[in-house]
């Protein structure tokens, strides 16, 4: 199997695990406040992460230099902290079909942000990507929904 095939695997894999926990994370919102939905995530998350890291990698992160884990913790507290927030207060009041995807939009954001503070220059296929992104998010933001 090639390394781009393994590539698009896990991506998939990912984007269904993202998927999955939207749906875990909307049954559980409806027994707490997301403030507390997203603590317990947060707790749960590091405890996860730090098992599997610390052993591994943990002499190899305490050579990181001091502004890696300054940029690494604006970070976590942008995308894992305010992020799942945001995210799952979506969730509670949108629902998971409607929010869900525009969080992912994602991409576009940081297509943005990356030309205004980066440089960067996109390519037409990443204007392409952009404009599809606000065509899709159009047609969810203009859905009509009815609540039973």
């Amino acid at each position: 199997m090639s390394n781009e095939l393994i590539g698009i695997t896990l991506a998939l894999l990912a984007a269904a695990g993202w998927a999955t926990s939207s749906i875990f994370a909307r049954l559980g919102l409806q027994h707490v406040r997301n403030t507390t939905g997203t603590m317990v995530s947060m707790v749960t998350g590091v405890v996860v992460v730090g098992a599997v890291a610390l052993p591994f990698y943990g002499s190899r992160i305490l050579l990181l230099p001091l502004v890696a884990f300054a940029w690494f913790g604006l970070l976590g507290l942008l995308n894992f902290v305010l992020g799942r927030f945001f995210s799952y207060s979506a969730i509670h009041l949108a629902g998971v079909a409607r929010a869900t995807p525009i969080v992912s939009t994602s991409p576009l954001w940081a297509m943005i942000i990356a030309v205004i503070f980066l440089n960067e220059v996109p390519t037409i296929f990443t204007l392409i990507g952009a404009v599809t992104i606000v065509g899709g998010l159009a047609l969810i933001m203009s859905e009509r929904t009815t609540r039973a």
